[in-house]
């Protein structure tokens, strides 16, 4: 198969906006949540925040795995500005941290897989599950070091209704692509990251994922949006003249 084209970093973060579900209240936001879990065919739910915008500009392969999950949606005030320097409204920001545990219980009661995350966190999150958050579901685990056989063959088991993947990008979404093609059922797979980790009580600032965080990341990610705002501003001066 001949290599896609190359739009350039700056078309692919355009794309990505373009791309992404966007929901302006909080009855809204529960809306989402509600058609997310009543999908009728495997589904996948990316969050797009600074470190994944950055990582779309400098990795084509996760650019074209970001944009072929089902539903992408803004996460954090960094792309909520890049949206406005656009004149997009950015909509509610959809934070992982707590949009996920909504999603887990409002799927209380369905069968709950967790893949991703290390031994004494994910124990964490499957007692916090089992105590608070889905105590009717049945939630089965397996952890980060597991491989893609081992996810496949316990989704095919389980059947669960809902999937929180919690691993390090580009291999989350690698994943989450490869269960919604193998699944033959109802299900939505989240593309969660940390959230493993945070439900299993590991502290915030050490549930880490190996991305380019931190300041420089983020002076990276507004050096981009910046940049983008300008070339908009002259596409659209162009059109005018």
């Amino acid at each position: 198969m001949a290599a896609r084209p190359d739009p350039g970093w700056a078309a692919r973060w355009h794309q990505l906006l373009r791309g992404m579900a966007r929901v302006h209240t909080p009855a809204g936001r529960e809306q989402l949540l509600q058609w997310l879990l009543a999908t009728e065919q495997p589904r996948v739910l990316a969050f797009a925040d600074a470190p994944a915008m950055n990582l779309a500009a400098q990795d084509r392969a996760f650019f074209h795995q970001l944009a072929e999950a089902d539903v992408v949606v803004r996460e954090g005030a960094a792309v909520g500005l890049l949206m406005r320097l656009l004149n997009q409204a950015p909509g509610q920001d959809l934070r992982a941290a707590q949009f996920v545990p909504r999603l887990l219980a409002a799927a209380d009661g369905s069968p709950i897989a967790l893949f991703g995350s290390t031994a004494p966190w994910l124990a964490g999150a499957q007692r916090r599950l089992a105590r608070e958050v889905a105590p009717r579901s049945r939630v089965v685990a397996a952890d980060g070091a597991s491989d893609l056989t081992a996810y496949l063959r316990i989704a095919a088991r389980a059947q669960p209704r809902l999937i929180v993947l919690g691993l390090d990008p580009p291999r989350q979404l690698e994943v989450a692509i490869a269960l919604r093609n193998a699944l033959g059922r109802p299900c939505l797979i989240v593309c969660g990251g940390a959230v493993l980790d945070r439900l299993g009580g590991r502290p915030a600032h050490a549930a880490g994922r190996s991305r380019p965080h931190g300041l420089r990341g983020l002076l990276r990610f507004l050096g981009r949006a910046l940049r983008v705002a300008a070339g908009s501003l002259r596409a659209r001066g162009t059109a005018a003249a």
